[in-house]
């Protein structure tokens, strides 16, 4: 009985949506990529796979990046909310990151984050191209040739994208977001957060394969 308990309690922990109110969630091995056309020496599509996890994240395909370090074809990211940080970010070592720029900005990289589907229509790769840039645009990163701000007309919805991020911060204060970890290490990324329907099935999927195994062990 009490193995059975533990396993309905597992299954509600997998039910409740992962970010929560804390800030650092826990660490994820990712095995990276990216690919796309090349805008100022930088490419513009980024991928991850979860291979493992300390908090139960899975996930495989595309993430933006939101940093100007080098990438890894695997790196164990530390994953954090981004709901309203602004300071420091554990690493997956145990020591500090320094978040660059502070929420006020990465909220609006949130908001494209969100929003580049429905603003330009479809999630086609140069849609998610168009988003990257103007990610990191409105993060103020430069590229090997330049700010990312000058590259904004060569993308096709990457100017409409940066402006309406701009102006909804602008007019509405920062955006918030639970759909989105941001994820840190030699590279940062955003990440999505698990749907919370997933979750759940995930959980009763557990529960059931807990109870069948009580029920066999009964008889």
């Amino acid at each position: 009985m009490k193995k059975l308990i533990s396993v309905f309690a597992i299954a509600l922990f997998l039910s409740i949506p992962l970010a929560a109110n804390a800030d650092y969630v826990g660490t994820a091995t990712m095995a990276l990529s990216a690919g796309g056309d090349a805008v100022g020496g930088d490419l513009l599509l980024y991928y991850g796979t979860v291979t493992s996890s300390s908090f139960g994240y899975y996930y495989s395909g595309g993430i933006f990046c939101i940093s100007s370090g080098a990438m890894q074809s695997t790196e164990d990211l530390a994953f954090n909310t981004i709901t309203s940080y602004n300071g420091t970010f554990k690493s997956d070592t145990g020591g500090l990151h320094v978040i660059t720029p502070n929420f006020i900005t990465l909220s609006e990289a949130a908001w494209i984050a969100d929003k580049w589907i429905t603003t330009l229509g479809s999630s086609s790769d140069a849609h998610r191209e168009a988003a990257q840039l103007a990610i990191w645009a409105v993060l103020g990163m430069t590229l090997a040739n330049g700010p990312a701000i000058n590259y904004l007309g060569v993308i096709p919805g990457a100017q409409t994208l940066y402006d309406d991020a701009i102006a909804y911060n602008t007019s509405n204060g920062n955006y918030t977001t639970s759909n989105w970890y941001a994820a840190y290490n030699a590279q940062d990324y955003l990440t999505p957060v698990p749907e919370p329907g997933i979750l759940i099935l995930l959980g009763i999927a557990m529960s059931a394969i807990g109870m069948a195994s009580w029920k066999i062990r009964k008889i």
